[in-house]
């Protein structure tokens, strides 16, 4: 699964009143979907969980929900 489809997954649960509080409130992510916890869980149950695909959701660091779910990527190889 390349990370192009993972972000499509976020935008599928795009909350705009969440995303746009946290820019509001000085979020340093220039992409922010506004995703909470169980929407997050569930992607990351669908999502390869490999040391490569966790590190290519670190290196998005543009992306908040990215930063997120790469945790669940790193939880699940231990």
């Amino acid at each position: 699964m390349l990370l192009t489809e993972i972000k499509r997954r976020f935008f599928v649960f795009r909350n705009g009143l969440i995303a746009d509080t946290l820019r509001q409130q000085g979020s340093p992510y220039r992409y922010i979907f506004g995703l909470n916890l169980p929407q997050l869980s569930e992607i990351a149950k669908t999502i390869p969980h490999s040391a490569d695909m966790a590190m290519a959701l670190i290196d998005n660091d543009n992306t908040r929900e990215s930063q997120l779910i790469a945790l669940w990527c790193f939880q699940i190889l231990k």
